[in-house]
């Protein structure tokens, strides 16, 4: 199981019960250092369905459906 397998089902399990409008994963050095409030990508993104939001994401991100909402997750190199 790659690192990215492991980080979609630490969000899909804490989705499930919590259930967020949006959550991130994301370093602890760019969660301090982030100045603005709200959804963004860094190691993964997690949006509920309906949730109007268009971030600017590279074009290589990868979408996965998670039933109640969608988990946007960079490319990571080999």
């Amino acid at each position: 199981m790659n690192s990215a397998e492991l980080v979609e089902k630490l969000v899909a399990a804490l989705v499930a019960p919590w259930e967020p409008e949006w959550a991130v994963v994301c370093s602890s050095a760019v969660s301090t250092t982030r100045q603005t409030d709200g959804p963004f990508l860094h190691k993964a993104l997690y949006l509920q369905s309906g949730m109007a939001f268009s971030p600017d994401l590279p074009s290589d991100t990868v979408m996965r459906d998670l039933g109640r909402g969608r988990l946007f997750l960079p490319v990571q190199a080999p």
